[in-house]
């Protein structure tokens, strides 16, 4: 299906009479204000069909819900401040806010439940002792956390943020990690973006008067590490030291393995970025990349420096009504069993990668599922699987193949997945 469907919107680009089959597009539900988008994506189809039901349907459903919450402020003229730098809630700050307090939350609970082992561990760091079944011993561990926060807080110093901006943006990203890690994790989705970027809650909750011009500097050019969220290391790691577990401990060079691919990466990475530059100028390659996204967070700093806000007191009414909802929902989920909705769902259901690329693939894998399972039962779902596992490869497959078949007649713009 994806080598069809692909391979026929490909042609587009060799001759206009194979016109493209749409798989993406917008409703609008009220007129320059509230619009729906919707995407057909066929891995995400397929990696839903793999979700627990109670994720699945929480996601859509709460992505429905905060849809009808920005329809309702759209209505009533609901303003409690202006956009802010890589934070999502399909334009809605009032619904940004709420995501954050539930992540917020999430990261809290997850370590107030992990207080037992990370105790243990602490002690045997103490003490020296070896903890079998970790990938580390614990003293490293620790002490590798403690260089690292240490080195960010102090190279954050020395682009321009003061100590306590420094490590309020570094506890910042360490809840903004842990809260995400959890959810990829847990949910099984290859990515999800925060509801709002610690530079973000930084800037407006502490203001551009008190900051002034260099952490504002400074918070601007965090966002080259602490912005495109979607894509982050600890993500990574995590489904690494998943693929290595079972009966055995994982293998001792495992760690030694994840430097040398990171290093690896971050090399080739900017080299093949520079070249690709300075090769072809980078304002003519991809608008978003090369020339958008490296001028946004200063076109942000300045906007909110020149008009500040005059209270943060609403939009932290929306942080904390957030995290009552999202304390609720654990709350319910590990009390009651026959609780339909999943707590994963609230702090990321209106996050961009969501909105833009997931919720409409969910929904159909949570709809497809529910009903193969009520219908045909496990046996049912089983033999299907493959088929939906088809539409993951199919589509990297595709991209593959198209990839080469375009560099050999060099037709440029054929995007088959952008995720």
């Amino acid at each position: 299906m994806p080598l069809l469907i692909h391979s026929w919107n490909s042609l587009n680009y060799y001759h206009d009479a194979f016109q493209p089959i749409a798989l993406n597009g917008s409703l609008s539900l009220l007129q320059g204000s509230v619009g729906l988008p919707w995407r057909i994506n066929l891995p995400i189809l397929g990696l839903a069909y793999l979700m627990a039901l109670s994720v699945s349907f929480s996601i859509w459903f709460f992505f429905l819900f905060y849809t009808l919450e920005k329809v309702v402020f759209a209505r009533i003229g609901l303003v409690i401040g202006g956009g802010d730098i890589w934070t999502s809630g399909g334009g809605s700050v009032p619904v940004s806010h709420q995501q954050a307090g539930g992540l917020l939350v999430l990261t809290l609970f997850v370590m107030w439940t992990a207080r037992t082992h990370l105790r243990r561990l602490w002690s045997q760091a103490l003490k020296g002792e070896p903890a079998p079944g970790e990938l580390m011993a614990p003293r490293t561990a620790f002490g590798g956390l403690a260089v690292g926060v240490a080195f960010m807080v102090a190279w954050l110093t020395l682009t321009g943020l003061s100590l306590y901006a420094a490590v309020l943006l570094v506890v910042g990203a360490l809840i903004v990690f842990i809260g995400l890690s959890r959810i990829v994790c847990e949910a099984g989705i290859p990515g999800c973006q925060t509801p709002m970027a610690p530079q973000a809650f930084i800037t407006r909750g502490i203001g551009p008067e008190t900051l002034g011009l260099g952490n504002m500097t400074g918070l601007g050019l965090s966002t080259v590490w602490m912005g495109e969220t979607a894509a982050n290391m600890m993500n990574a790691v995590m489904h690494s030291l998943k693929l290595t577990s079972g009966d055995s401990p994982a293998p001792r060079w495992l760690p030694w393995a994840l430097f040398a691919a990171i290093a690896v990466g971050l090399l080739g990475s900017i080299w093949f970025t520079m070249t690709l530059a300075y090769t072809y100028g980078g304002i003519n390659l991809h608008g978003w990349y090369f020339s958008g996204a490296p001028r946004w967070p200063f076109t942000y700093m300045a906007s909110v420096y020149n008009a500040p806000e005059p209270s943060f007191a609403p939009r932290l009414a929306f942080t904390a009504s957030g995290s009552f909802v999202m304390a609720a929902l654990l709350f319910l989920r590990h009390r009651f069993a026959w609780w339909p909705l999943h707590p994963l769902g609230f702090p990321i259901a209106s996050t961009f990668t969501i909105v833009y690329y997931g919720w409409l693939s969910i929904f159909l894998a949570w709809l497809l599922k529910a009903t193969i399972l009520r219908y045909g039962g496990v046996r049912a779902y089983r033999a299907l699987m493959p088929f939906f596992l088809g539409l993951i490869l199919g589509d990297f497959t595709t991209a593959c193949l198209w990839l080469f078949i375009d560099g050999a007649y060099g037709v440029e713009g054929n995007m088959i997945f952008n995720f």
